[in-house]
């Protein structure tokens, strides 16, 4: 394929992606994947070459729609593409009109708006200029004042690929051994000791060390939340969000002899965690369908076993804020108002859990988010309201696991929060309360 074959794809990714945003539709990453599937023709390198532009133009964003507003232009793939160019890829003007699988040249109109675009430019608002929109920009700006810049600037920034070494079948050597197959290699996290960090990969999940169990692909912020869980030998965890299982299969690693009940509303995400268990030896993971919209409908199962779980983890949906380097599609998916919605969804999967624990055991709420709507006023709201429970430092209970203890962000000392441009791993709060 051609450069200017690549920026026509692009584009037409984008459109896809920009109209699954408007319904809360599939993923990026699930688009790309679908798009490439029904053509063939596009090599590893085309492909790699067309999602590095995707997500380029998509990290910016936000500048390129107030840019084409700017220029009095329709917001459509093909004109964000042109204010892309005019911002700072001016290289991406050849793609146009290249070639015949190249997007048409730019017409007279458009060379015009190009030029209004340029004169602009140097008054692009910050939240703009930080690809961030405005009503979230606010929200994060009332929560880190002054350190808002660096913060949006690093979810910006493209993340590292992090793995969780899958003890106790495998090891630093085996894993070593597994990578340099495929000429990569891995170097420590920050954190934990089983947290590897990996140079860049066509597809992490075909990596062989994934595919034989090895390793799993996990953030270090992730590791981090699943390490805070360390329930006693036979005790009972209760997964409430589990997803695909990630940080299930994380706990089940370190912990052999508990007993898990990984809990979702998604059958085809449970169905995924089951494979990956089973592909990574974790034999004490049960999982368990929840009612489409629990806690609203009980689900009897865990109603059965209400006041006897040692530890609930809630890893509640979210705007995934903190995600926003892996998924930048993600920030125009949510406003400040469907965060009032999550945040209402989030304390109640949280006053959920806190039933299903007994006197001492612990509940762990987290969420990949950077605002304190989804976060530290969760954790506050639910203990003003809930009697019997009182918070956890989580360095007690990060202290056995950790090679090297974080800094939280978080105004609660006992509570974690991270983010990029401080800690280097994805934005993620996670605080841990126990019941008297």
């Amino acid at each position: 394929m051609t450069p200017g074959a690549h920026l026509q794809a692009a584009i037409e990714l984008l459109g896809l992606i920009d109209e699954s945003n408007r319904t809360k539709g599939q993923t990026s990453a699930a688009i790309l994947k679908s798009y490439f599937k029904t053509r063939r023709y596009a090599g590893s390198r085309d492909r790699r070459a067309i999602r590095s532009l995707v997500f380029d133009i998509l990290r910016d964003w936000e500048r390129c729609l107030w840019l084409v507003h700017a220029a009095d232009m329709p917001s459509q793939p093909r004109n964000l593409a042109i204010a892309y160019a005019a911002a700072q890829s001016e290289s991406t003007f050849s793609g146009f009109g290249a070639d015949r699988y190249s997007p048409p040249a730019l017409a007279m109109e458009e060379l015009a708006a190009v030029g209004k675009m340029q004169q602009a430019l140097p008054n692009t608002p910050r939240h703009a200029a930080l690809n961030v929109p405005e009503d979230l920009y606010t929200l994060l700006e009332a929560r880190y004042g002054d350190d808002t810049p660096a913060l949006a600037a690093s979810l910006n920034t493209r993340a590292p690929i992090m793995l969780r070494l899958n003890t106790p079948q495998a090891d630093n050597e085996s894993l070593a051994t597994s990578l340099a197959s495929q000429n990569l290699e891995a170097r420590g996290a920050a954190f934990l000791p089983n947290a590897v960090q990996i140079e860049d990969a066509n597809d992490v999940q075909t990596l062989a060390c994934v595919q034989d169990g090895l390793a799993e692909v996990q953030d270090e912020a992730s590791q981090l939340c699943a390490a805070s869980v360390n329930p006693p030998p036979g005790g009972l965890v209760i997964d409430l969000c589990a997803g695909a299982g990630g940080k299930a299969l994380a706990i089940a690693s370190r912990h052999p002899k508990v007993r898990i009940l990984a809990c979702d509303i998604s059958k085809k995400r449970l169905a995924e965690l089951a494979k990956r268990a089973e592909r990574a030896g974790a034999r004490n993971i049960t999982t368990v369908l929840l009612p489409a919209d629990y806690p609203a409908q009980a689900c009897p199962e865990l109603d059965a076993i209400a006041g006897e779980a040692h530890w609930a983890l809630v890893d509640a949906p979210c705007s995934s804020s903190g995600t926003w380097r892996r998924r930048p599609e993600v920030r125009f998916r949510y406003s400040a108002a469907d965060i009032e919605t999550l945040a209402a969804l989030q304390s109640r999967l949280l006053a959920a859990a806190s039933t299903l624990v007994r006197a001492g055991g612990k509940v762990t709420y987290a969420s990949c988010s950077l605002l304190p709507q989804e976060g530290e006023q969760r954790m506050e709201a639910f203990l003003g309201e809930t009697k019997g429970f009182e918070a956890v430092d989580y360095q007690s209970l990060l202290r056995p696991n950790a090679k090297k203890m974080p800094e939280t962000l978080s105004n609660i000392k006992e509570w974690l929060l991270l983010s990029p441009h401080t800690h280097g791993c994805d934005g993620f709060f996670c605080a841990t309360v126990r019941r008297i």
